[in-house]
């Protein structure tokens, strides 16, 4: 008899008392009984900690462990290593996920013997109104064809609505820099993508996740572009000790392109001041781009002409739509 669990549900909690017993109660309906959850309270300031704890004494396959508040991915590795489970699911504090989601995810990683298995969301906002967030490729992928995917931002890089063998999880991972709160999730799917052989993609909804226009992923107002350096430094090394750099460094540059021009649209400032958007853009001018990209890029090398004539043409656009 297997003692262990076969899968561990892993979910960082810090000041959601508000969303964390929807949360909790959605893995507790599973169709699929065979799991722990472990509830990772990363430092909660509110009474996130109390509902965890009151939780644990009503179902034996909650785990709870309180913490120094870290951050997300620090949350994450610390439910990795205190996992027991062959697959390991992450999910938002502030989110739900579907019934019968942990019975989809493992029956199909286990009947195409996958090492890494991928679903679809639904993302709510505050306004009520909800979009079903699809991969724009579905499939079964190897693990360099995966990467390629999220570097062209063909898949979601988020860490939930999947399922991963515990054994992908190593050093490399979580290794990042606690200044690094931005798109540190591409950087573990990265990791555990190069880790992996067989990943299969489908746009079969089994989460609800919760936009916060408020959360760090998702502001548009950065005033150090560090942690963004940071960030590329890293998957540039990971990719390289993989051997892949010749076949993926134009797919990295072309990411970091996309990754920080939201930041930088806004700013007319920045290409006279930040060094490291100047780096990015002069490393992108021997990619061939996209139409879109360039005109992007464009725009950032040349806001004072270009952006003005964007926003008045894309002005003129919005109205006509709506008469």
């Amino acid at each position: 008899m297997n003692i262990h669990p076969k899968i561990s549900v892993i979910i960082p909690v810090y000041n959601v008392e508000k969303y964390l017993r929807d949360c909790i109660e959605s893995v507790l309906s599973q169709t699929f009984t065979d799991f722990e959850l472990l509830l990772i309270d990363d430092g909660s300031q509110d009474k996130s900690g109390k509902v965890c704890d009151d939780y644990a004494t009503k179902d034996k396959r909650i785990k709870v462990f309180h913490k120094k508040n870290e951050g997300a991915n620090l949350a994450r590795k610390y439910g990795v290593e205190k996992a027991e489970g062959e697959y390991i699911s992450f999910v938002d504090s502030d989110d739900t996920i579907f019934p019968n989601a942990l019975e989809l995810l493992v029956n199909r990683l286990e009947k195409e013997k996958l090492d890494i298995v991928l679903g679809a969301a639904n993302a709510f906002y505050k306004d009520g109104h909800f979009e079903s967030n699809f991969h724009k490729f579905e499939g079964i992928y190897s693990n360099v064809e995966y990467v390629k995917l999220i570097l062209h931002s063909s898949c979601y890089f988020s860490p939930y609505a999947r399922l991963f063998k515990t054994s992908l999880f190593d050093k490399n991972t979580f290794d990042l820099e606690p200044e690094i709160k931005i798109n540190e999730d591409k950087y573990m799917n990265i990791c555990l993508g190069l880790n992996a052989r067989k990943i299969g993609i489908y746009n079969i909804i089994i989460y609800n996740y919760l936009y916060n226009p408020l959360s760090t992923g998702k502001s548009t107002k950065v005033l150090n572009f560090d942690p963004f350096e940071k960030l590329f430094n890293h998957i540039r090394l990971v990719i390289n000790e993989a051997n892949l750099n010749e076949e993926l460094k134009n797919c990295i540059s072309l990411n970091e392109l996309s990754t920080i021009i939201p930041y930088c649209i806004n700013d007319r400032n920045i290409m006279e001041e930040n060094l490291y958007v100047k780096k990015v853009i002069e490393d992108t001018k021997r990619i061939k781009l996209p139409f879109l990209m360039r005109l992007l890029r464009l725009m950032i090398l040349y806001p004072n002409v270009l952006q003005p004539i964007v926003y008045k043409v894309n002005k003129i656009r919005k109205y006509l739509l709506k008469h």
